[in-house]
């Protein structure tokens, strides 16, 4: 014979057929274990979150690596509720040690705060009204007056 026996083709299929099933198997179980979860697929340079806010990060000079609890406590002292820092603040904190500046957004257009790193200090303005300047260095609001954090005017 030439090589392509009956007997051989038979198996080859089976051999295909049983790769096909397990696949078949693999595909299955891995879609019914991402439906599972809450999972989703991630959004780059923007966060939404269920309260329909977004951290989007700006082009600042400054970066600053900042401590969870920095973070906490800049949310929540210019107004934030807790479910929105526990939403934002993980986006929040990456946008300022790596771009320096972050808009929280309410939809495409209105900003809710602006944060901007200068120094040790990140300045926050807030659609409410009111200029926050946060110390890294001492995890309060205020700057001390001779570090030179201050804005320039």
């Amino acid at each position: 014979m030439d090589g392509l026996s009956l007997h051989r083709g038979a198996d080859g299929m089976r051999r295909v057929a049983r790769s096909g099933v397990c696949a078949g198997v693999i595909l299955l179980l891995c879609l019914s274990m991402a439906g599972c979860g809450n999972w989703r697929w991630p959004r780059l340079g923007t966060s939404s979150s269920a309260s329909g806010l977004q951290v989007v990060p700006r082009t600042n000079p400054s970066v600053l690596r900042l401590r969870a609890d920095d973070i906490v406590t800049m949310m929540l002292g210019v107004g934030f509720t807790e479910r929105q820092t526990k939403e934002l603040g993980g986006d929040l904190h990456h946008a300022l040690m790596t771009s320096g500046a972050a808009e929280i957004r309410a939809g495409k257009k209105q900003v809710e705060a602006l944060f901007a790193v200068r120094g040790d200090v990140v300045w926050i303005a807030t659609r409410r009204g009111g200029t926050f300047p946060y110390n890294a260095r001492s995890g309060r609001f205020g700057t001390p007056v001779d570090s030179g954090a201050l804005p320039a005017r």
